[in-house]
């Protein structure tokens, strides 16, 4: 499901699943707040979902 998403909004998407706030991604990717509001947005809406645990449960499992 995570595969329409770009290599940014993968990055954005992983952090959100680690637990990190929306301030904390603009500050660890040097990118304004509402940048990472419309990348969020944008991930809900290629992902059909409508909150953050949606979002995280659509990811793909990691292979070890």
């Amino acid at each position: 499901a995570t595969d329409s998403l770009a290599p940014r909004e993968q990055e954005i998407l992983l952090l959100l699943s680690e637990g990190y706030l929306y301030k904390e991604i603009a500050d660890k990717l040097a990118i304004s707040y509402s940048t990472v509001r419309t990348h969020i947005e944008r991930i809900y809406d290629k992902l059909h979902v409508q909150s953050r645990s949606q979002a995280v449960a659509r990811m793909k499992p990691k292979v070890s």
